[in-house]
């Protein structure tokens, strides 16, 4: 997710709010599933909806879905062009979260307070020395070391703890 994130083009603050979404969205769990989010619920790291729900449960799919919506002014994807262009001109996580929030995400389950505080939470913690190193380290090893578990036709993976480790 890191690398990812990384090489979107988005500037720190933007980094912050896709960071702190993510995690208030799914905790970083790619088979994050949440049977109320209507219709066929909400799925994925970001807990898509309706249409808006990606083909696949993989990560570098969702991902590749994930980078391509963020630059796309279709309706579906941002409530308008210039949600979109309030995210793309933000300097500061709690304007980059405020308008990622309110022009992408446009959920409720995190309130959007709690993720302006953890985007300022994570863009701090960006400056701190291998931080992005943490992060990946810390994923490869929840990765690998988390047992996936399979039921109700679900395959599930708790990634939780590689957030748990950054404390974010």
């Amino acid at each position: 997710i890191a690398d990812r994130v990384n090489n979107m083009g988005l500037n720190n603050s933007q980094k912050a709010a896709v960071y702190s979404s993510i995690y208030g969205e799914s905790r970083f769990n790619p088979y994050a599933y949440n049977p109320r989010g209507g219709g066929k619920g909400a799925h994925g790291i970001m807990q898509w909806r309706g249409a808006r729900i990606p083909e696949s449960s993989y990560l570098p799919s969702q991902m590749d879905y994930l980078e391509n919506t963020l630059n796309s002014v279709d309706r579906m994807n941002w409530l308008s062009k210039r949600s979109l262009n309030n995210f793309k001109k933000s300097n500061t996580p709690e304007a980059s979260s405020s308008a990622f929030e309110r022009g992408y995400v446009r959920g409720e389950e995190f309130s959007r307070t709690s993720k302006r505080k953890k985007a300022r939470s994570v863009y701090d913690k960006m400056h701190t020395p291998n931080l992005i190193n943490n992060i990946m380290s810390s994923a490869k090893i929840a990765h690998e070391t988390t047992p996936c578990i399979s039921g109700a036709g679900k395959r599930r993976c708790a990634l939780s703890s590689a957030v748990v480790a950054l404390r974010i």
